[in-house]
């Protein structure tokens, strides 16, 4: 029942929390990128984890994608962008799959594949870990709530 839900997410979903209100949404994204001013290097990194949010990636395959050392772009990173690479990456993957799953119609597996996971037990474990619930729980809680507002 979507009355049971644990519905206090936690990182993934904490900029969607109010996922309804898509002006404030839009709005404060805006205002983030107008106000976050990354190096050459952190731009074109974060360019190639949004691009590439389908594909397995590390600190390591960043790094040699961008030819620095691990801890160059481990360091630059997090203090330009807040958070470790791994972290970001993570996020990111989350973030789609979350956006996917409450606004699209595509199967779970499909979602869980697209956003890079080759198991749909481990897509399934770690989008708990992080939001709180299962993918199919936020899936049905926020159909719920759209289909009250048709």
């Amino acid at each position: 029942r979507s009355s049971d839900l644990n519905l206090e997410f936690r990182p993934v979903a904490d900029a969607y929390s109010s996922a309804f209100d898509f002006d404030m949404m839009i709005e404060n994204a805006v205002e983030m990128s107008e106000s976050y001013h990354h190096s050459q290097m952190i731009s074109d990194v974060l360019d190639y984890i949004d691009h590439h949010v389908g594909e397995s990636m590390s600190l390591e395959t960043l790094a040699n994608q961008f030819y620095v050392s691990t801890s160059h772009l481990a360091h630059k990173f997090k203090s330009e962008v807040g958070c470790t690479v791994n972290q970001y990456i993570l996020n990111r993957k989350l973030g789609e799959a979350e956006m996917r799953l409450v606004f699209g119609t595509d199967p779970i597996k499909e979602i869980s594949s697209d956003c890079g996971y080759t198991s749909l037990q481990y897509f399934y474990s770690v989008f708990k870990k992080n939001t709180g619930n299962t993918p199919a729980e936020i899936r049905h809680y926020y159909r719920n709530i759209l289909s009250a507002y048709k």
